[in-house]
């Protein structure tokens, strides 16, 4: 049990400024894991990436596992440790154990009871698993705290409602627009939340959908569900000035709505006001857009204030989740 660390930062320490840069993106996991393990000497690793944490899940004999993972990260991103390293929490043996399990159940989470996370969470253990960078003792750790998270949100009703990222940004939404059914929402990005971010758009009874996706076909077959349009991503300026609302939630890389093309859409729209609401870390908009007139520009650490209030409800459940996490 001693063996079992986690290293990381999250939304609760760190501004988004440091999770972006730190964020590890899926399709770079296999290279990520690999440097981690023969780098740095780690036997056994997962890697949690998601907007709002990145964790370094080791069990390894080795000491001094927060030095050997901040100097793991200073590398890999190509940073100075000074500029990430006052956020970093550290748990070790039994601690990390029970992080874990906050985790997986979304005790942890700024959406108290989310569920989200653990399909995050199950996706970097896969990942890890077909690298090769599981073993027994971190085997046996995940599929408790799986199994954990889905009694918790059977027995208890931490998870009432449904309350998610993608429910908070459409409840911001309707905050800032009386009448919706005149409005048209653009989706940058299906992601993992797509699906339901549209959902809920529908349910608060939006007038029309764009979906704007890195791969056409996919994005069509979701618009026939939603009855929207399917736009490639390289179309995203053309059809911007259409969009009363942007949500955007890809995980490029790197910003893909720039200030010039908010800008000449807020041009095109004569006047009318555009909110933009940036889901992704690494951010997909800008940051300087929010100078622009017309432009309400929200990024994931703008929605604590409606989290905070919605999770109301849910706070008198933790102490009884946390309850089964002892029990494990």
């Amino acid at each position: 049990m001693q063996n079992f660390s986690v290293t990381g930062i999250n939304h609760k320490y760190a501004p988004l400024e440091v999770r972006e840069v730190l964020a590890i993106a899926d399709e770079s996991l296999p290279i990520a894991l690999r440097a981690l393990r023969e780098n740095h000497a780690v036997e056994q690793a997962m890697i949690l990436s998601t907007c709002n944490r990145i964790e370094i899940i080791c069990h390894a004999s080795c000491p001094a596992m927060k030095d050997r993972v901040c100097d793991y990260l200073s590398a890999y991103h190509h940073v100075d440790r000074s500029f990430f390293e006052e956020y970093v929490y550290y748990h070790q043996g039994i601690d990390a154990v029970r992080h874990i399990f906050n985790v997986a159940s979304g005790l942890d989470s700024m959406v108290l009871g989310e569920t989200e996370i653990l399909g995050q969470l199950k996706k970097a253990y896969l990942a890890s698993s077909s690298e090769g960078a599981t073993g027994r003792a971190l085997n046996e750790c995940m599929h408790a705290a799986f199994a954990l998270a889905k009694k918790i949100h059977a027995d208890t009703e931490i998870s009432k409602g449904k309350l998610s990222v993608a429910s908070v940004a459409v409840t911001f939404v309707k905050r800032v627009f009386d009448d919706l059914s005149r409005k048209t929402a653009m989706l940058v990005g299906l992601g993992e939340t797509g699906r339901l971010l549209l959902t809920h758009l529908r349910e608060v009874g939006i007038g029309h959908m764009i979906i704007v996706n890195r791969t056409l076909e996919h994005a069509t077959n979701v618009a026939k569900t939603f009855n929207a349009d399917a736009v490639p991503l390289e179309l995203l300026e053309d059809y911007l000035a259409r969009a009363d609302i942007v949500i955007s939630q890809t995980s490029a890389p790197t910003t893909i709505v720039s200030r010039a093309h908010v800008e000449n859409a807020l041009k095109r729209r004569h006047g009318k006001p555009m909110l933009l609401i940036d889901l992704a870390v690494p951010r997909d908009i800008q940051a300087d857009v929010e100078e622009l007139e017309g432009a309400y520009l929200y990024d994931i650490d703008d929605l604590e204030q409606v989290v905070a209030e919605a999770a109301e409800a849910r706070t008198q459940e933790y102490e009884r989740c946390q309850k089964l996490v002892d029990e494990r």
